[in-house]
């Protein structure tokens, strides 16, 4: 992200002829601490701060002087095509920011930036949370200690166990309670390294389980994450491809579609006419792509004549 696409830069403003007593009203009304001032004899603002207006006020200055004899002439400017990885405010409070032939867009806090990073690190933490949250994997957890900290919604349905009666609570407890066993944790965190085991549950589902551990600056871990399969559904699959892949003894040679004969010659056509009976089944928009002559019509009346659409158009 650009410096000049920050919605927190401070736009106001206010010409170096108008009062101090002005440029006070402006930073309260609006809540700021600080103020361009537009000079009428150079391109370049002035910037006059909230705290500045003060002390020049206990310094004798009247409200009703010109605000320029307060403002600041000497601060530093960021380029607004600069990223905001580029921002570094060091010993500075605030930056003005310059677009195109140097004009003038604005001025960056030193207080207004780190805000909007620290909503920013919030709102990606959160969106992280989400995609955890509703991932379609089995998502488990535990600190360097092996203490529970996390499970997501789809590990919580597979397992039959409420996560909030597993979280903060030690790996090894879990596995002597028999929620599930074995426990893989315990033994990632001794030989720091990613393994695969066989695990169950209560409920009497058996799940391939991975865990990999994640190892800070010092190469200590911080955390294991697991991921959980459930060995029938995974069985289930490697089934289908089987069946795919070889034909399962139920398709011809022959396969009539609109009246016309599909000579089928070679394994890999079969493999391609034998996922179309299970592509056909499906209630969705298939895209079929292919050079021109290679029968993606023919391909598409075969979907058609196979799917429940069959009497339809």
């Amino acid at each position: 992200m650009l410096v000049q696409e920050l919605d927190c830069l401070i736009l106001s403003s206010i010409r170096d002829t108008s009062l101090v007593e002005e440029a006070l009203q402006i930073m309260k009304r609006d809540s700021i601490g600080y103020l361009l001032v537009k000079c009428v004899d150079t391109r370049m603002p002035e910037v006059v701060t909230w705290d500045s207006a003060l002390e020049a006020l206990k310094n004798s200055v009247s409200l009703n002087e010109p605000v320029k004899r307060i403002s600041r002439k000497n601060f530093e400017t960021i380029e607004g095509n600069r990223t905001i990885d580029e921002v570094d405010f060091k010993e500075n409070s605030f930056f003005v920011v310059l677009g195109e032939k140097d004009s003038v867009l604005g001025i960056l806090t030193k207080e207004a930036f780190f805000e909007y990073k620290i909503k920013s690190l919030k709102a990606e933490r959160d969106m992280l949370s989400q995609i955890i949250e509703y991932s379609p994997n089995c998502i488990y957890v535990a600190d360097e200690k092996g203490n529970t900290v996390l499970a997501n919604k789809a590990w919580e349905e597979l397992s039959d166990i409420k996560r909030s009666d597993v979280l903060g609570m030690s790996i090894e407890v879990i596995e002597k309670m028999k929620m599930y066993y074995p426990a893989i944790t315990p033994v990632i965190l001794k030989e720091k390294r990613k393994l695969s085991i066989l695990q169950r549950y209560t409920n009497g589902k058996t799940t391939l389980v991975t865990g990999v551990p994640i190892f800070d600056d010092s190469g200590r871990i911080t955390r294991v994450i697991c991921n959980a399969k459930d060995l029938d559904e995974i069985n289930s699959v490697t089934k289908y491809l089987n069946e795919s892949s070889t034909g399962n003894g139920k398709q011809d040679d022959k396969i009539h579609s609109h009246g016309k004969n599909l000579i089928i010659a070679s394994n890999v056509m079969k493999r391609i006419m034998n996922s179309l009976v299970q592509v056909a089944k499906a209630d969705s928009t298939v895209l079929i792509t292919g050079e021109s002559g290679v029968g993606k019509d023919v391909v598409a009346h075969y979907i058609h004549e196979n799917s429940p659409r069959v009497n339809h158009e």
